[in-house]
């Protein structure tokens, strides 16, 4: 009986993953969207709260952490890639504001997006 309960709780884990993995690939395919927690756990057929919870338990971070993250990591790929404008390069990376952007890019690398581009 003990077997079943862990095999059930095994295939549940393996489930959880799958949807996770599923949903990092959609980000990564929707950054210049604009994508809520909401959004994500409609898209998946989950209620917001377990939605949340399970991709922290998979990811180590919240749904929206990771978002930003992944937007952030992208954006310095396109500063160093391209000749955007920052507000462009904001928008690209579904930023929802030029000003948001910047704070958002200093606060977590210690310098502005121009700084970054000017250090390559």
């Amino acid at each position: 009986m003990t077997s079943v309960i862990l095999s059930g709780d095994n295939e549940r884990l393996s489930h959880g993953a799958t949807i996770i993995d599923d949903c990092v690939r959609y980000i990564s395919s929707n950054l210049d969207k604009d994508i809520s927690v909401e959004q994500l756990a409609k898209e998946f057929s989950l209620s917001p709260y377990y939605f949340s919870r399970l991709f922290k338990q998979e990811t180590g971070v919240s749904p929206h952490k990771y978002l930003v993250m992944v937007r952030l990591d992208f954006s310095r790929y396109i500063l160093r890639t391209s000749n955007l404008t920052i507000k462009e390069t904001a928008f690209r990376c579904g930023f929802n504001s030029e000003s948001n952007f910047c704070t958002r890019f200093r606060s977590t690398f210690g310098m502005t997006p121009q700084e970054f581009r000017k250090s390559i």
